[in-house]
């Protein structure tokens, strides 16, 4: 008996099969296969000492990969491949608007293995907005998400900036989802933090604690190209890294799941985006020009002009005063 197969079953199934032969786990210098931690996200559990304390989700040397604020062409990507490399899983936050705009980057995250929960709408700072806002926000992302990729979104979900309010964690309990904060900030978000100082901060928080979830940001550029280096040296250090999943999915708003549905079948195709590269360093920094440097150089400048000689060759010296002031008040009655 014959079986047919057609052609787009045959682009999976070969797909698949290269990425199993690409993932090879426990090679030699790559992180060892860490275990795979399932919650129950019923009652809105909570994790991350940052802002809930210790909970005892992770024993001595393991790491929880979380990467927020994707997805974004190129650097996405990057991270993606990075993980792969070490054949290693994580927990992606995106936000609903930037998965609406890159759903195809956000299908790639999901094909690969990890686990994608929820980060809001639009990335506000929830602590500062209302209630009715904050909830609307955070449904508005759920349903983004599952418009994406269906039914599989992962009942967890992160502030935005950590700013949890007491009013939504209720909410989140209610609906059944666990908060997920962090242990160590790879403050890939500071300014002037490049790829050198990502690397430090997130070892030496890692290396003090001993573990930790750890927290990136998959919309940088200096994440993405510290990435590789702290998962060579989190292996070399004995690291394993942990696979976070729930035993339900999180189902959203069914009208607003329908209304982005029909947003994305409007939606433009995507454009390809190179891989990210570090940016070139200058040979000399350029000194900015102030008005206190502008004026001096002004000055000189037109008492260089020829018109400044003329004038100054054609006007008659000036007679240096010898008069005593004193005399010249003195005098007067």
């Amino acid at each position: 008996m014959r079986v047919a197969i057609g052609l787009p079953t045959l682009v999976v199934a070969l797909t698949a099969a290269s990425v199993a032969l690409a993932c090879q786990p426990n090679q030699p210098g790559k992180l060892k296969s860490g275990r795979t931690i399932t919650i129950d996200a019923s009652a809105g559990v909570a994790h991350g000492s940052v802002s809930y304390g210790e909970t005892g989700l992770l024993r001595d040397k393991e790491v929880l990969l979380t990467f927020d604020d994707g997805p974004v062409a190129g650097r996405t990507t990057a991270v993606l491949d990075a993980l792969e490399d070490h054949c290693v899983k994580a927990t992606f936050f995106p936000v609903g608007r930037m998965a609406i705009v890159r759903p195809n980057i956000l299908r790639e995250t999901l094909r690969r293995g990890h686990t994608i929960g929820g980060h809001t709408w639009s990335h506000p700072n929830l602590r500062r907005v209302g209630p009715s806002r904050g909830r609307n926000d955070i449904q508005k992302g759920f349903a983004a998400l599952e418009a994406i990729i269906g039914p599989r979104v992962s009942p967890v979900f992160r502030f935005p900036y950590l700013a949890e309010s007491k009013s939504l964690l209720t909410y989140l309990k209610s609906k059944d989802i666990a908060s997920i904060s962090i242990d160590v900030d790879s403050r890939d978000t500071r300014r002037g933090y490049r790829k050198r100082r990502v690397i430090e901060a997130a070892l030496s928080g890692i290396r003090r604690r001993g573990r930790g979830i750890l927290l990136f940001h998959d919309s940088k550029r200096a994440t993405a190209l510290a990435l590789p280096e702290v998962l060579d040296r989190l292996a070399r250090d004995g690291f394993r890294v942990v696979h976070l999943k729930t035993e339900t999915s999180f189902r959203a708003d069914p009208d607003l799941v329908a209304r982005y549905r029909r947003r994305l079948d409007g939606a433009p195709v995507e454009r390809s985006v190179g891989p990210v590269a570090a940016r070139p360093r200058r040979s000399a920094p350029t000194r900015r020009r102030t008005q206190a440097t502008r004026r001096p150089i002004a000055q000189r400048q037109r008492a260089q002009s020829p018109r400044a000689r003329r004038q100054t060759q054609s006007r008659p010296r000036r007679r240096r005063q010898t008069t005593d002031w004193r005399r010249s008040i003195f005098s007067i009655q």
